[in-house]
C-alpha cells in the first residue's frame, strides 16, 4: 500500500503533467518539477521510478 505522502507526490506529478499538456508549464519547468517530485517519493519501487524518469 502506498503511503499518504507518496500518494500526494503522485497526485502532484499528475497535476504537473496536466499543466504541461495545457501549455501552462515549460518543458524545463515540467522536467524540474517531475525530477523533484520523483526524488521525494519514499516507498515506490525502483523500477516504477525508472519508468517515470
Amino acid at each position: 500500500m502506498i503511503s499518504e505522502f507518496d500518494a500526494r507526490q503522485v497526485r502532484k506529478m499528475k497535476l504537473q503533467l496536466a499543466a504541461f499538456r495545457r501549455g501552462e508549464l515549460s518543458l524545463s519547468g515540467f522536467i524540474g518539477d517531475m525530477d523533484f517530485l520523483l526524488n521525494a517519493v519514499e516507498d515506490i519501487p525502483l523500477d516504477w521510478k525508472q519508468r517515470v524518469h
